[in-house]
């Protein structure tokens, strides 16, 4: 009897956690058929008492790879994976998904078509906004990130950062060349962007507006720098010379040009 008993609480309770992972589903995707039907069936499978064990651990298992962000194909053959993976997925939120899956795309008109259609489903995520706003600079499309760096300021309005953010693209729309400075410095430190980098440096000198020798010769050394990294040395070698003409004794532009000097030596710069 106690035996029993035990076996029955024990039944009703994955009965109980299967109705909630299901009333998550009606929910989120605003449609009970799916789940009813699975309830239906799980109910007749728990009166004669087979594989109930096995449903329940694939429903938490799904969940379990929904909330992480694992993607899988799910077969007809394992429903219950499939109830509990896009419950998770859910509750892992469209933005969350896409910030995760946009790590794995080179393309950044394909970031920007992941972040966009995830917005349209979750509104509530500033990271989301910012990182699409920053994909918008890069493709010089100022007012399109402005736009969206207000959403995630909305969002977020005790940020610091994203205020700056704000600033930094008025003064780009007004095409202030110490802007564009200031962009193309900063990405520097991701080597995705180092194209980017290049078109904000070169523009900066463009405007004829900065007048400041140091400046100028970070601008000719963070080029330098670029042309480095992609291979381009003789370039590299030509913006480091021009970096030096106005600071002959900086000691990391001395330190860069000894390292293309040295390539020359060994034809790799013709």
């Amino acid at each position: 009897m106690v035996n029993e008993n035990k076996l029955n609480i024990k039944i009703s309770t994955k009965i109980l956690i299967i109705i909630f992972l299901s009333t998550l589903w009606i929910y989120n995707y605003k449609t009970p058929i799916i789940p009813i039907g699975f309830i239906i069936s799980i109910i007749y499978i728990l009166i004669i008492r087979k594989k109930m064990k096995l449903l329940f651990i694939f429903a938490i298992i799904g969940l379990i790879l929904g909330v992480v962000g694992i993607g899988f194909h799910i077969t007809y053959q394992y429903p219950m994976l499939g109830i509990g993976f896009h419950i998770g997925y859910k509750i892992n939120t469209e933005c969350d998904y896409a910030l995760q899956k946009i790590e794995k795309e080179k393309s950044i008109e394909k970031k920007i078509e992941i972040l966009e259609n995830a917005i349209k489903k979750d509104k509530k995520s500033y990271k989301a906004y910012n990182r699409l706003a920053w994909l918008k600079v890069m493709e010089e499309e100022f007012y399109k990130a402005k736009e969206y760096f207000e959403n995630a300021l909305n969002l977020k309005p005790e940020s610091k950062s994203l205020k700056g953010n704000i600033n930094l693209v008025d003064n780009l729309i007004k095409n202030n060349a110490y802007a564009y400075f200031q962009l193309g410095s900063m990405l520097l430190e991701n080597d995705d962007n180092i194209y980017q980098g290049i078109r904000f440096l070169k523009k900066s000198l463009e405007f004829n507006q900065i007048k400041e020798q140091e400046i100028l010769t970070s601008i000719y050394y963070d080029l330098a720098i670029y042309y480095k990294a992609i291979g381009e040395y003789k370039k590299s070698l030509n913006n480091i010379n021009k970096s030096l003409n106005i600071n002959p004794d900086d000691k990391d532009a001395l330190e860069l040009k000894r390292e293309l000097e040295l390539l020359k030596k060994k034809d790799l710069i013709g």
